[in-house]
């Protein structure tokens, strides 16, 4: 066996253990669907690697149309599920627009123009385009992460290389190639060579981005109130804790709040009623939040919210807003005129105070909001901000 054949036989060979090893994955992580059209593109390369190798159909026009249908198929599903990772929406119609007009064109230059140097510019060139597509959407998605750069630098590499190595080898080393020479030309070896690396730094790129996937939410489980979506008391103290350690000058201030009465409501009303009051709660939060801005559940019904650039006043504004959107909300579960309400401590950072001693200053006013009535603000003043009068008004 000569040493292009043996590249020809191990190109399918790779693509095939690849398939097996994403389908594997996709076995432990069903919810990532996008993997099985990684693991149906990789059957149709090897499928198409299987027809020109076996050269069936015997007639080279047939067998040529079949296999670049093949190949561009493989390719289409390989960047549609790329691309449903990144929730990437368009592009789909511009890539299947180049496979139809790589397909026509390679049946027109066998059965109207016979010309097996245009067929071969035609299948790399496009395909080359279609690489640089993919890489032009990813980059348009932005690379949120190590494997997110890894798998775009890779098929910005695997595109670019199309165009020199077709050229090179099909003008300077394989110039007036004949048809019946083309299984044993620089070009098939240069080609062959080049898909090896190309299959398995595709395949390394995307498992790498899906593993990178995987260990993320696993850190993100478990920082995260399943109930609420807020960060649990961990994941609070984390984010909080390097925000406080990288903040400059500027002020912070820390919210530390708790639904009024909440035993009440579940001893009433049901542990399914004093859910759904949780859940609403943390929804009106987010709802006020900025986008740097930190909320975690840390304990039952107990949240805390650390605020950038916030002083007392920004902090006592954006508590008052989340009170007041509580008291005028109704919730399931509960009786139709039965309102919920939560009070608030607040704690403005001194200069470089630690998490704890932050905390426990917003605690402190937590605890005398509660003492002062409930349903109110307290921050760090000496009087109680309580704005019910005013709501009101």
């Amino acid at each position: 066996m000569s040493g292009v054949w043996f590249l020809s036989l191990l190109n399918p060979i790779i693509a095939s253990v690849f398939a097996f090893v994403f389908l594997a994955l996709w076995f432990h992580q069903r919810a990532r669907r996008y993997i099985l059209g990684i693991v149906a593109a990789a059957l149709l390369y090897v499928a198409g690697c299987t027809v020109q190798l076996s050269k069936f159909p015997a007639d080279v026009g047939y067998n040529a149309a079949v296999s670049a249908t093949l190949y561009s198929a493989s390719i289409y599903l390989l960047f549609a599920g790329i691309f449903k990772r990144k929730n990437i929406t368009d592009g789909y119609l511009l890539l299947a627009a180049i496979i139809v007009s790589i397909i026509g064109a390679i049946i027109y230059f066998y059965f109207v123009v016979n010309n097996l140097y245009m067929r071969v510019y035609v299948l790399n060139f496009g395909f080359g385009t279609l690489f640089l597509i993919a890489a032009y959407r990813l980059w348009r998605a932005g690379a949120a992460g190590v494997g997110d750069r890894i798998l775009f630098w890779v098929i910005l590499a695997s595109g670019i290389q199309f165009f020199p190595r077709t050229v090179l080898a099909l003008e300077v080393f394989d110039r007036g190639l004949l048809p019946r020479e083309f299984g044993h030309s620089i070009f098939w070896l240069w080609l062959n060579f080049s898909l090896v690396i190309v299959i398995i730094g595709l395949a390394l790129a995307v498992l790498t981005a899906v593993v990178l996937d995987i260990i993320d939410d696993l850190k993100k489980d478990g920082s995260t109130d399943l109930m609420t979506g807020l960060l649990n008391r961990r994941g609070f103290e984390e984010r909080a804790g390097l925000m406080l350690a990288g903040a400059g000058t500027g002020p912070i201030s820390m919210v530390y709040c708790d639904i009024d009465h909440f035993k009440a409501i579940n001893d009433a009303h049901g542990h399914a009623a004093g859910d759904g009051v949780i859940k609403e709660f943390a929804v009106l939060l987010a709802a006020e939040m900025r986008a740097d801005d930190i909320a975690g559940r840390i304990g039952g019904e107990e949240f805390a919210i650390l605020l950038p650039d916030a002083d007392i006043d920004g902090a006592r504004a954006f508590s008052e807003r989340v009170r007041r959107n509580l008291e005028r909300s109704r919730f399931e579960g509960l009786q139709e005129h039965q309102g919920v309400t939560a009070s608030f401590g607040i704690a403005t950072r001194n200069g470089q105070e630690h998490l704890h001693d932050l905390t426990r200053r917003a605690d402190k006013m937590l605890y005398v909001a509660k003492r002062s009535g409930r349903n109110c603000v307290r921050p760090q003043e000496n009087t109680v901000v309580d704005l019910r009068s005013q709501a009101k008004a």
